[in-house]
């Protein structure tokens, strides 16, 4: 079905594109110095996140499911010489898969650590429920990967939008 997995596609791509304007428009403003509160924005922002997550997670696959429960075995064995490009492409794939939302959780006020609580809930939620779609692997390093994105995706915005107002 190569229509299907066109507009699959293309609707992905429109959703990155969308979150993409979202954050960068709110954190323009955040800058500015300008009170951002909950813009239409920034929950558009944070659904067009959610909205990547949900596409490129829980879409079905070809081949067996799955199981991968030991933490970092697959990580460490991947980025040790010979270094295994599928292991690579999947780690920095699933980190910046959440960075979108981490930005979005932290520009809605949200605190650090309730970020990544929320970020390590949702992904082993979708983990669980890939059990259940054909095709699908379920990985304890792509909770770790996920949570690590969202935490990075807030840092990166929590250190641009310091206050940079003159103490004096």
């Amino acid at each position: 079905m190569p229509g299907l997995r066109a507009v699959f596609f293309f609707g992905v791509l429109a959703l990155v594109v969308l979150t993409a304007c979202a954050l960068g428009t709110t954190l323009a403003a955040r800058v500015r110095g300008r009170t951002v509160g909950s813009p239409l924005s920034l929950r558009i922002a944070l659904c067009g996140s959610l909205g990547v997550i949900f596409a490129i997670t829980l879409a079905p696959a070809h081949g067996p499911n799955e199981l991968q429960l030991v933490p970092l075995i697959r990580i460490v064995r991947g980025f040790t010489p010979p270094v295994d490009p599928a292991v690579v492409t999947n780690a920095i794939g699933n980190i910046l898969l959440f960075l979108p939302l981490g930005a979005a959780l932290c520009l809605l006020g949200l605190r650090r650590r309730t970020t990544v609580l929320t970020a390590f809930c949702l992904s082993a939620a979708i983990e669980t429920t890939q059990l259940f779609i054909p095709g699908r692997t379920t990985s304890a390093d792509d909770v770790l990967c996920n949570t690590l994105g969202a935490a990075v995706g807030f840092l990166l915005v929590s250190a641009r939008t310091v206050d940079r107002r003159d103490p004096s």
